[in-house]
């Protein structure tokens, strides 16, 4: 399936660890980057998640009504969800399939700095391990 090239999101998100039927939601627009997820909320403030600090991303139907993406990462849990239409923060009307393609944008994201990160710590292992090797040669 190709994903239609869109650089930002309407969004609503919740910065909580726990998203209960009573939470106040936040509308903003998220953008994904080379580096990491930002999003920028209409009161102004910012949120920008590193890829490599994420841990999970998962994608489920939050009381059986709306997609939500969860995202766990370093510094806490985000609960975001691409939006239609946002009143107040109450009621919000989610649009399912940018959902879905912002779900598999950001965890393909994820995944490629897990291995980046992966691979950068592998090489830094063989490279330990060949400067012990050249010392233990040089000492005989």
């Amino acid at each position: 399936m190709l994903l239609t090239p869109c650089a930002n999101y309407k969004v609503a998100y919740n910065q909580d660890d726990i998203l209960e039927i009573k939470s106040k939601i936040k509308s903003g627009t998220a953008a994904l980057n080379d580096a990491d997820l930002a999003i920028k909320g209409n009161g102004g403030d910012a949120v920008r998640i590193p890829f490599a600090s994420i841990r999970t991303v998962t994608m489920y139907r939050h009381f059986g009504l709306a997609q939500m993406i969860k995202i766990e990462h370093a510094k806490g849990t985000i609960y975001v969800t691409v939006t239609r239409l946002n009143l107040f923060g109450y009621f919000i009307s989610v649009n399912f399939l940018r959902t879905g393609e912002l779900f598999k944008r950001l965890r393909s994201s994820a995944l490629s700095a897990a291995c980046e990160d992966l691979s950068q710590d592998s090489l830094e292992i063989e490279f330990q391990q060949m400067e012990r090797d050249t010392e233990q040669k040089s000492d005989s």
